[in-house]
């Protein structure tokens, strides 16, 4: 169940038509509604409180849609981890090639000792060559956070898939890639998002239209209203503060 809901500036302008029994009436309403009780209105207030009511059935059925989506990806991710450790139990020092141009040698073995090995040199040059960008090094931190998602199951193939899949979405595209660094890939949730072999598409342009620049700018005084928006729209906070800087579609 969620733990808020949002009223929207504009809905409010009907208080200014009623009474203030009516308005504290209408609030009491949407507070039982949240509390799962059917309020129990006169015909006036029944219909004050219709736009409200479907506001918040079609909410709740984003953030049930969502919360969904997010725990299928979860499990798929637990089972893929899994997957990835039992092979490595039974196959290991076997090179993993992901494409024709580029692959990652990887070496493990079940000996708390050892070690896992990237060329990160080959990395960096696909991240390059895929994004149309020039970094010129990984820096240590970042090396080692690379290591340390294959040490929790992740795969060299989530890699890969997840700097595919970034560079096609419309958002990374309209921002020039300027977010998709290897620091960026490195992250495990970066890695549930794009790592897969299918990534949800995210439709910008109905998310700029539902979310107007003045919108954006409320989400970023207000926190909650901004994990709303973000957990509504499966997008980062990042990708929400940004997203009216770049050309609509």
């Amino acid at each position: 169940m969620k733990k808020s809901f949002i009223l929207h500036r504009d809905s409010l302008d009907i208080l200014d038509e009623l009474t203030d029994e009516q308005s504290g009436k209408l609030f009491k309403a949407i507070k039982d509604f949240q509390n799962g009780i059917e309020p129990d209105l006169d015909v006036v207030l029944k219909m004050v409180f219709i736009p409200f009511k479907n506001q918040f059935i079609r909410e709740n059925k984003d953030w049930e849609g969502f919360t969904k989506k997010q725990s299928d990806k979860g499990k798929k991710s637990a089972e893929s981890r899994k997957k990835a450790t039992n092979s490595t139990a039974v196959n290991t020092g076997q090179p993993l090639s992901t494409s024709s141009t580029y692959s990652v040698s990887v070496s493990d073995s079940v000996n708390v000792s050892d070690k896992i090995n990237i060329d990160f040199v080959k990395l960096l040059s696909f991240l390059n060559s895929t994004l149309n960008r020039q970094f010129k090094t990984i820096n240590k931190k970042v090396k080692a956070s690379f290591l340390a998602r294959l040490k929790e199951g992740y795969t060299k193939e989530d890699i890969v898939n997840a700097i595919r899949n970034a560079s096609r979405d419309q958002y990374h595209i309209e921002t020039n890639y300027k977010y998709l660094t290897p620091e960026f890939f490195s992250r495990a949730d970066k890695l549930d998002r794009f790592g897969t072999n299918e990534t949800e598409v995210i439709d910008w342009a109905k998310i700029r239209e539902a979310l107007p620049p003045s919108e954006v700018h409320m989400a970023k005084q207000v926190p909650d209203l901004m994990r709303h928006y973000c957990e509504k729209y499966g997008i980062t906070q990042q990708e929400l503060l940004t997203l009216h800087d770049t050309k609509q579609n």
